[in-house]
């Protein structure tokens, strides 16, 4: 994830594939602790984008509150 501004680093996800688990992939991301406010919109969205554009039965990502 970029700063659209700045073009700096703030952020990542990743996805793995798990070949032998009840979970089809799971998903991880991280925001550094200067855009901490961005942690939960990030999750949200990644959420969506990977319910209507990925073909995964089912992705363990951890919930956030």
């Amino acid at each position: 994830m970029l700063d659209p501004a700045s073009r700096d680093v703030i952020g990542g996800v990743y996805i793995y594939p798990l070949p032998d688990s009840d979970a089809d992939a799971r998903a991880r991301s991280w925001v550094r602790a200067s855009h901490a406010e961005l942690d939960v919109p990030l999750w949200s969205a990644v959420s969506d984008w990977l319910a209507s554009d990925w073909p995964f039965g089912s992705v363990a990502y951890a919930s956030r509150a």
